[in-house]
């Protein structure tokens, strides 16, 4: 034992001291943590011996024993170079099992011979309180610990039995019962200490953003060197399964400068440093780049019509509406309150636009046909008819539609189907097609509203990182000190970021204060580097404009989906809307139109294939050629990941600027 504990403090002394003599502390750079851990323990006893001292027993020997205890305690770990830490724990644990040996022999009863067996028992408790300093080495998130356990036994306590299990239900011990030898109490000549070595593997998974706090999956072995009693062979070991939680201390400074690149690691030979910088640029409608970027926001009057997808998609294999597709009450749900979203955010509430739009016009009817992949999982009839179920059950519950205004109908994939051989295809055949015989039921959703413009239209964040694949990074924009937009993904951040300002009202500050914009990449070992600017913000409020007299527009968008995959022709309701935003175009009205494709197919291919879109719309709306432009995909409107981002981004965007006294 006092080799162990001399082995226990030449590594503290080994591991405290060189850090006390070189540490400089970098911003950022997690420097120590503390925590909590607790679990279940597996105890398994090895022995060699037949009684306990002073205790009768008939027992040949116990060899062996397991049980199930619980450990808890504290935890305090001290980073010292590289990926070494020195950690330290104190805790509580039940050590205690349940020793069993059988024990066959033969008796004679009325002249008959049977074979009998005996099981001896010994259950025992024992309680530790122990410190385990342990050596540790990270790996990323994973983390490999080694040290000494040394314990303290707080007690012990054990019950003893013989009991005649065989034959079953003749036979008796010479007490005439089936059950000798019982006796309990303390554990006789139990070592106060409990010595061994631990071992164990963990695994840190971030809690929030900043990854200060964790939480760490953990196994761990412990070995005992000492005997439970001084005057037996019996030694305890455990197998413990539990968690840690960890809370990170950063060094002093970790606050975000704004420069464009900061170093956060300390400069070691046996570590690499993370490096990161950021820069913003402003993006033409040509995509050319611009370096002098100045974010101006300009408040308008301005009437917003997005159209609406009549299509709810399901997840493979189910019929239950995702949760992306809002659930209101009904007595509150006000169309108007959606004007500040994008055409995904108000699509996202098609079910209660549907839904009060039948309730007052109580002569519409609509019919809800349910579809499927045909493909996997996903086949049967049965499944799209229940996801047409899910959608008028919605109607009926929430909206009090009845069940006579609401056909629902069935069949495999769609009658204009994706391309099932795809993902992406098999995507957007999982749906519900809403078909109705009122077109006021699915019309566009107009709102007027107040509408913040930016300039300029897309930020575009560069970045670059010294980072590997087992990174994290993020991206943040804030405005007094609060997250108004961020962008978050793992391994190296990508060589540029887009953020399509005016398709994102909600992230548009109001007030005229700077924006901050950083990049933080997470390495391996909790290495972090930051990277931080900041933007000049000018807001032109309609306030300002009355006061200062200042000229003013009214500005006007619409958007137009479903054009079909792969193709640009304007026809049906995509005509129809174009026609109705020429009787809104007032005389002496800037208009610009702008077509986008989704991310499918050939880059090249999708820029020709939306800038033949807007040419076509151009032309109903008689605008200028070089008011025309097409995005294809090098700047995706919506996500594409979801099949209605990427119906939405099959699109033409119409904007109507006209000046006003």
């Amino acid at each position: 034992m006092k080799r162990i504990l001399l082995l226990a403090a030449a590594l503290l002394s080994a591991c405290l001291l060189p850090r006390v003599a070189t540490a400089q502390p970098v911003a950022d750079e997690v420097v120590a943590r503390v925590g909590v851990f607790g679990g279940t323990t597996v105890n398994i006893h090895s022995a060699s011996f037949q009684q306990l001292p002073g205790t009768p027993s008939c027992c040949p020997e116990y060899t062996s024993g397991t049980g199930i205890g619980g450990a808890v305690g504290l935890m305090y770990e001290h980073l010292i170079g590289g990926p070494f830490e020195l950690a330290l724990r104190a805790g509580f644990e039940g050590r205690g099992a349940t020793l069993e040996t059988t024990q066959p022999f033969a008796v004679i009863v009325d002249g008959q011979r049977f074979d009998a067996e005996i099981l001896h028992t010994l259950e025992t408790s024992l309680p530790v309180i122990a410190i385990e300093p342990m050596l540790g080495v990270r790996l990323g998130g994973l983390r490999l610990m080694l040290g000494p356990h040394i314990g303290v036994v707080t007690g012990g306590t054990f019950e003893q039995r013989e009991e005649l299990i065989k034959p079953e239900e003749i036979g008796t011990f010479e007490n005439l019962r089936r059950v000798r030898n019982e006796a309990s109490g303390t554990i006789p000549n139990l070592s106060a200490l409990a010595a061994g070595i631990v071992a164990g593997v963990s695994y840190d998974l971030p809690l929030d953003r900043e990854r200060n706090l964790l939480a760490s999956p953990e196994l761990m072995f412990l070995t005992g060197l000492t005997n439970v009693t001084e005057d037996l062979e019996w030694h305890a070991h455990a197998l413990r399964l539990g968690v840690a939680l960890r809370y990170q201390f950063k060094s002093a400074g970790s606050t975000v400068a704004p420069t464009i690149a900061v170093d956060t690691t300390a400069v070691r030979p046996d570590r690499a440093p993370l490096q990161a910088s950021i820069r913003a640029l402003a993006v033409g409608p040509d995509g050319s780049e611009r370096t002098d970027v100045t974010f101006s926001v300009e408040e308008f009057i301005s009437t917003n019509m997005r159209p609406l997808l009549n299509y709810v998609f399901f997840e493979e294999g189910g019929a239950t509406i995702p949760p992306r597709y809002q659930r209101a009450d009904a007595a509150r749900f006000d169309v108007r309150r959606l004007h500040s979203l994008d055409a995904i955010g108000t699509y996202h509430h098609l079910l209660d636009i549907v839904g009060q739009r039948l309730r007052e016009r109580p002569s519409s009817r609509v019919t809800l046909i349910g579809c499927s992949a045909a493909s996997g999982a996903d086949t049967s009839m049965a499944l799209s008819r229940a996801r047409a179920v899910a959608v008028r059950d919605y109607l009926r519950s929430v909206w009090g539609i009845s069940d006579d205004r609401l056909r629902v109908e069935a069949r495999s994939l769609p009658s204009k189907p994706s391309d099932s051989t795809t993902l992406d295809g098999r995507q957007e055949n999982r749906r519900v097609e809403i078909v109705t015989d009122d077109a006021e039921i699915l019309a566009p959703v107009v709102t007027l509203d107040t509408l913040r413009s930016v300039t300029p239209p897309i930020v575009r964040f560069r970045t670059t990182a010294s980072a590997g694949a087992d990174a994290a990074w993020r991206v943040d924009v804030r405005q007094h000190g609060a997250v108004i937009r961020a962008f978050e993904g793992s391994g190296p951040p990508p060589a540029y970021i887009d953020w399509n300002t005016n398709a994102d009202q909600h992230a548009v500050p109001s007030a005229g204060d700077s924006l901050q914009y950083a990049l933080r990449v997470t390495g391996r070992d909790a290495r972090e580097a930051v990277a931080a600017e900041a933007l000049a913000v000018n807001v032109v409020t309609l306030r300002r404009k009355r006061e200062e007299r200042i000229g003013d527009r009214v500005i006007d968008r619409y958007s137009l989906i479903l054009f079909d995959f792969d193709r640009a022709a304007l026809e049906g309701v995509n005509l129809a809307i174009a026609q109705d935003v020429r009787s809104r175009i007032g005389p002496g009205a800037n208009v610009s139109v702008t077509g986008s494709t989704d991310r499918i197919g050939d880059e090249a291919y999708n820029e020709k294939l939306s800038l033949e879109r807007a040419r076509n719309v151009a032309k109903i709306l008689d605008v200028a050629p070089e008011r025309v432009s097409g995005l294809g995909e090098r700047s995706l409107l919506f996500d594409n990941e979801l099949p209605e981002g990427r119906f939405y981004s099959r699109t033409v965007t119409i904007v109507v600027e006209t000046p006003v006294q």
